[in-house]
C-alpha cells in the first residue's frame, strides 16, 4: 500500500498557503534554525510580521503539540529563513488520517486534491516561551477548518499580541510628545491654530487646542507609517533616507508627501500635508517631525502598524466632542467579528466580483470598521458597515443647551446651523425607519438601507434598545421585511461595559448583520448570545466561524420549538454561547442577550398560551388564557400626558390631606415591597386642560403595572392601591371590569411567570433593569383574568386580600423568596386549578435559571 508521506503533505500545504497570501514566504522542510538541524514542517514569514512555524502530524498526532512548543524561542537563521529573530508563534496541525492511505499514485493525487478542496484540519496555536509557560489557543480542544481557515489563522498568529500592546503605548507617547511641541508652535501663531481648525472642520476654540493638536499629530504619524510601507516603490523614500539626505524637515517632508500625492493616497497624505504646511516657525515643525518620524519607525519595527488600526485607537481619545455626538470608537475585536460575519468566506474566487465590490461606513470616525472590512477582503483572496452615533434628539439635556440638539452641537456648530440640520433630518427621515425618540442612530440605519444594493449586506453596531425598544420598531420592521440571513449578536454580562462592542460607551450593544433582498425578507433571524466578548482579533475570527457554522441556513434550534435551549457555540472545548433561530417581526427581539435560551423559549410558549417549561413533556404542558393586555384591559396614559411636560393635564404635588386626583407616580424600592401600596402624589388640573384631565381620570384603576422594574432592588411588577388612582412615571394604571379582576391581575404579575413575561418583553438596556413604556404594556402577553369563572375569580380576590400585606424580596431573589414561591403555588394550583405536583419541579428550575441571568441579577449574588 502506498502511503502519503508527511513531507509531501507539507509541501502541498506550503504551496496552498503561498497562493492564499502573495506577501508570504512559505518554506516547507528547510533547516532554518540557527542552533538546530531540525527542520520545521512549514515556516511562514512576511515583512513586518513575526514568523509562524507549523508542525504537522497525522491524526491523532499525539506528539505534535510538544513539537510545536519546542519551536518557541528558537532563533531563525536569516540566511536560510529570510527572516531574523526568535520563533514566538507555533501552530500544531493535525491532518486527517484517512488522507494517508493511498493505494495508487492517482489516489495520492486525489488525497492532495482533497486537502486543497476542503479536507477538515485541526489546529491550535502556542505563543510565548517554550515549555509549560507556553500559552495555548484555544485553552482546550482543537479548532477545525479547511486550508483557507488555517491561512486566516496563521495570518493572525503572525501579529504579536505583545507587539500590539507596545505599539499602542509607543503611539500614545509619541503623539503626546508631538502635541507638546506643536503647542509651543501654536502659541506663537494664531493663524496656524485657525488653519488647523479649518482643516479639521472645527470652529477654533482655545479650549479645544489639545484635541485638535492630538488629532493632527496622529494623522501625521499615520501618514509617515504609511510612507514607510510605500518606500522603495515609485521612488518613495523612507525616514532614514530623508534623514540621510538632510531632508527630514518641514520642506523635505512636504516635498516627499507631494510626490506621494502625485501617485495617489489622497485620503492619507492630503490632510497630513495640509496640517504640516501650516506649522510655523519651520524650526518647530522640524522638531515635531523628529518625534513623528521616530514614532513611525518604532511602530514599523514592532510589525503591527499595517495590520491593526492603531491610529484609530489613539485618534479617538482626542475627540472630546463625543459627549455631544455619542460617537464612539469600535473595538478592534468587535470590528473583526462584524467584518467576518458580514463578509462570508465563499464567493470570492471571481475577479469581477471583487472588482465590483463596494464598502461604505456612513458613520466613519476613526476608520476601524472600514479597516477591518478591507483587511477581511484582503485575506479572502456586500457592504455597508457602521457604528453610528447613539445621540437622542434632546435639546434640554444640560443647562444652557436650550435650542440646541446634541447630535449637531459638536464641532462648534452654530444654533442656526443646528436648527437647519434638525429640520433636514426630519424631512429626510419621513417614510424611513428613522424615529426621533430612537435618536440619530436610527437615521444612520435608514442611510445604510438606502445605500445598500440589492444583495448587499448591512452590518451595524447598535444599542441594545434597537432590538427591544418601542421607538426602534421601524428598524426591526425593515430587517424583518427586506433582509435575510439576519444575525443579531449580544453579550450576556452583568455590566454594560462588558456588553459593549464599542470602546467607551459602557452600555449594552448588539451587532446586527443582514443581506438586502430583491423581494420580501426571510422574516427570521439567528439570535446569538455570547458569554463574553472575544479578547482579540484572532478570537473574534474564531467566534465568527463558530457563529457562521451554527447559523448557516438557520440554527437547528428555534424559539418556537420548545424549551430546549439553543445550538451551542464552541471555541475548542469552551462553550462561548448559543444561538437560536427566531421570527423577527416588529415586537421586541427578546432572545438576545440571554444566557439560557430555554427561558425565552418558555416565555414564547407562555405568550402563545402554553405553560411549557424546561424538562416538561409537551403533552403535560397545560393551556392558559394568555392575550395582550390591551385586548382585555384599558391601559392608562403616559406620564408626559399626565404631568410631565407643557402639554400635560395636571400639575403634580406631594399629597396633603385628601387629594382629588391621587397618583402612583414613583418607584420606591424600599417602601413598595407589599402588593398594597399608597399613592405618592396628586394632580391639580391645569387651566384649559379640564377635558384632557377628565379623559385621563376616567382610566383610573386599582392595579398599576411597573414601567421601570429594577430586578435587583424592586419587588413588584404590579401594585394595588386602596382607591382608584392615576399612574405616572414609574407606574401605569390598568383598568379592568372589576376590582376583583384587578386583584387577580396583580397576583399574576408578581408570580415568577409574571416576572418572566415582563422581563422577556421589556427593554433591558441596563443589566438588572427592565423598562416598558405604555405601548409595550398594551402589547404584553398576559394571563387574561377576565376569563376566570366566578368561583375562581373569588378565590383570586380572597388570595390577594390574604397576601396583600406580605413582604416580597427583590425580583432577582425569587429563588430565595418564600412569599413569592407561595404565591406561585396558590395562583397556579388554587386559582387556575393546575396539577402542582407536575408543575413545581420545572417551575423551580425556571425560577433558578431566571434568577441566574446576568440581565436579571446584574452580578449580585442571589442568596
Amino acid at each position: 500500500m502506498t502511503r502519503l508521506r508527511e513531507q509531501l503533505v507539507n509541501g502541498s500545504l506550503a504551496d496552498l498557503l503561498t497562493k492564499m497570501n502573495p506577501r508570504w514566504r512559505v518554506s516547507p522542510e528547510i533547516a532554518c534554525l540557527r542552533d538546530s538541524q531540525k527542520c520545521p514542517d512549514v515556516l511562514v514569514t512576511s515583512y513586518g510580521r513575526q514568523p509562524v512555524v507549523v508542525e504537522n502530524e497525522w491524526a491523532p498526532a499525539r506528539t505534535v503539540e510538544a513539537e510545536a512548543v519546542s519551536r518557541l524561542g528558537e532563533t531563525l537563521d536569516p540566511a536560510k529563513a529570510g527572516h531574523a529573530g526568535a520563533v514566538q508563534a507555533a501552530v500544531a496541525l493535525r491532518t486527517p488520517r484517512e488522507l494517508e492511505h493511498c493505494r495508487t499514485p492517482q489516489a495520492m493525487s486525489e488525497a492532495l486534491l482533497d486537502l486543497r478542496n476542503g479536507a477538515e484540519l485541526q489546529y491550535v496555536l502556542f505563543t510565548g516561551a517554550s515549555g509549560a509557560a507556553a500559552e495555548r489557543f484555544p485553552r482546550s480542544g482543537w479548532l477545525s477548518g479547511a486550508v483557507a481557515d488555517l491561512a486566516v489563522f496563521v495570518d493572525q498568529a503572525s501579529v504579536s499580541g505583545d507587539a500590539l500592546r507596545r505599539s499602542t503605548a509607543v503611539l500614545e507617547a509619541g503623539v503626546a510628545d508631538a502635541v507638546a511641541l506643536l503647542r509651543d508652535a501654536a502659541s506663537q501663531s494664531k493663524d496656524w491654530k485657525a488653519r488647523i481648525a479649518q482643516a479639521l472642520k472645527q470652529d477654533y476654540d482655545d479650549r479645544k487646542l489639545d484635541q485638535m493638536l492630538g488629532i493632527a499629530a496622529t494623522i501625521m504619524v499615520n501618514a509617515m507609517v504609511f510612507q514607510e510601507g510605500l518606500a522603495g516603490n515609485r521612488n518613495v523614500r523612507n525616514v532614514a533616507q530623508l534623514r540621510d539626505a538632510g531632508e527630514l524637515n518641514q520642506a523635505g517632508v512636504l516635498a516627499e508627501w507631494k510626490r506621494i500625492l502625485d501617485i495617489n493616497y489622497w485620503s492619507i497624505f492630503h490632510l497630513a500635508r495640509e496640517l504640516l504646511a501650516g506649522v510655523n516657525p519651520p524650526r518647530d515643525a522640524t522638531r515635531a517631525l523628529e518625534v513623528v518620524a521616530s514614532t513611525a519607525t518604532k511602530l514599523v519595527a514592532l510589525g503591527v502598524a499595517q495590520s491593526h488600526d492603531l491610529a484609530g485607537t489613539v485618534f479617538q481619545r482626542f475627540v472630546g466632542d463625543r459627549k455631544y455626538l455619542a460617537s464612539y470608537y469600535t473595538r478592534p475585536e468587535s470590528a473583526a467579528l462584524l467584518a467576518h460575519l458580514a463578509l462570508p468566506q465563499t464567493g470570492w474566487d471571481r475577479k469581477q466580483h471583487v472588482a465590483a465590490f463596494r464598502i461604505a461606513d456612513y458613520a466613519c470616525g476613526t476608520g476601524t470598521l472600514i479597516h477591518a472590512a478591507y483587511h477581511r477582503i484582503n485575506r479572502l483572496h456586500d457592504l455597508v458597515i457602521m457604528n453610528p452615533p447613539f445621540t437622542r434628539a434632546m435639546s434640554d439635556w444640560e443647562p444652557g443647551a436650550e435650542g440646541q440638539w446634541k447630535q449637531y452641537r459638536g464641532l462648534g456648530t452654530s444654533r442656526k446651523a443646528q436648527k437647519r440640520m434638525k429640520e433636514r433630518e426630519k424631512e429626510l427621515g419621513r417614510k424611513t425607519c428613522y424615529h426621533g425618540s430612537a435618536g440619530i442612530a436610527s437615521a444612520f440605519v435608514a442611510v445604510a438601507d438606502r445605500m445598500a444594493r440589492q444583495g448587499g449586506r448591512v452590518a451595524l453596531v447598535l444599542p441594545l434598545t434597537a432590538v427591544q425598544g418601542m421607538s426602534w420598531t421601524g428598524v426591526r420592521k425593515l430587517f424583518s421585511t427586506w433582509y435575510e440571513d439576519v444575525v443579531v449578536i449580544g453579550v450576556a454580562a452583568a455590566r454594560g461595559i462588558d456588553q459593549s462592542w464599542s470602546a467607551d460607551t459602557k452600555m449594552a450593544e448588539v451587532l446586527l448583520s443582514g443581506r438586502k433582498t430583491t423581494g420580501g425578507g426571510g422574516g427570521r433571524g439567528a439570535f446569538v448570545t455570547l458569554r463574553r466578548r472575544p479578547a482579540n482579533a484572532m478570537e473574534a475570527t474564531e467566534f465568527a466561524r463558530a457563529i457562521q457554522a451554527a447559523t448557516a441556513g438557520g440554527p437547528a434550534r428555534t424559539l418556537e420549538g420548545g424549551p430546549f435551549g439553543g445550538v451551542p457555540l464552541l471555541l475548542g472545548e469552551e462553550r462561548i454561547g448559543e444561538a437560536v433561530d427566531s421570527p423577527l417581526g416588529t415586537g421586541p427581539w427578546s432572545s438576545v442577550p440571554v444566557l439560557d435560551l430555554s427561558l425565552c423559549q418558555s416565555a414564547y410558549q407562555l405568550s402563545q398560551g402554553l405553560l411549557w417549561l424546561p424538562t416538561m413533556d409537551r403533552a403535560d404542558a397545560p393551556e392558559l388564557p394568555v392575550r395582550p393586555v390591551r385586548e382585555f384591559g384599558l391601559v392608562g396614559w403616559a406620564a408626559n400626558n399626565i404631568a410631565s411636560n407643557r402639554v400635560a393635564a395636571f400639575d403634580r404635588y406631594r399629597i396633603v390631606g385628601e387629594p382629588s386626583y391621587p397618583m402612583l407616580w414613583h418607584n420606591d424600592a424600599v417602601g413598595q415591597t407589599r402588593m398594597l401600596v399608597e399613592p405618592d402624589t396628586h394632580g391639580v388640573v391645569r387651566e384649559g386642560r379640564e377635558d384632557k384631565a377628565s379623559r385621563i381620570w376616567s382610566t383610573r384603576s386599582w392595579v398599576h403595572h411597573n414601567r421601570d422594574l429594577r430586578f435587583t432592588s424592586q419587588a413588584l411588577a404590579a401594585a394595588f392601591t386602596e382607591g382608584r388612582t392615576i399612574g405616572g412615571s414609574g407606574w401605569t394604571n390598568v383598568q379592568l371590569s372589576s376590582e376583583a379582576h384587578e386583584k387577580a391581575y396583580c397576583l399574576w404579575a408578581n408570580t415568577t411567570l409574571g416576572l418572566v413575561q415582563y422581563w422577556d418583553h421589556a427593554s433591558k438596556q441596563q443589566a438588572g433593569r427592565g423598562r416598558m413604556p405604555v405601548t409595550a404594556i398594551q402589547r404584553l402577553p398576559f394571563l387574561d383574568v377576565t376569563t376566570l369563572s366566578r368561583s375562581r375569580l373569588g378565590q383570586a380576590a380572597a388570595l390577594f386580600d390574604q397576601m396583600r400585606d406580605l413582604e416580597f424580596l427583590p425580583a432577582y431573589r425569587a429563588v430565595a423568596d418564600p412569599v413569592r414561591q407561595d404565591l406561585d403555588r396558590c395562583v397556579l394550583q388554587d386559582v387556575l386549578g393546575l396539577d402542582w405536583g407536575k408543575i413545581e419541579p420545572p417551575l423551580d428550575l425556571l425560577r433558578r435559571k431566571w434568577c441566574a441571568e446576568p440581565s436579571v441579577r446584574a452580578g449580585k449574588p442571589v442568596e
